[in-house]
């Protein structure tokens, strides 16, 4: 997120839930359009869905131009 959002602050917080553990990550900086999260060419993103898949998991990108992004990993408990 750092390197191509431009952003001067990020939060990670780690949480764990009854049924899974919680991952988010959010920054202020530059965002994204909406077009820009399901780009074929996208491999972080899609990487980083593919790897929490593996796991039962997912993982959800919200982002707009100017406002930031925050990314939120969910990965159920074994």
């Amino acid at each position: 997120m750092l390197r191509h959002a431009n952003a001067s602050e990020v939060v990670v917080r780690l949480a764990e839930a009854d049924a899974c553990y919680v991952l988010q990550i959010r920054d202020n900086g530059l965002g994204m359009p909406e077009d820009a999260l399901r780009k074929p060419t996208s491999h972080g993103i899609r990487g980083m869905r593919e790897r929490a898949r593996q796991h039962g998991g997912d993982v959800s990108v919200a982002s707009a131009p100017g406002e930031g992004t925050t990314l939120v990993v969910t990965i159920p408990k074994p």
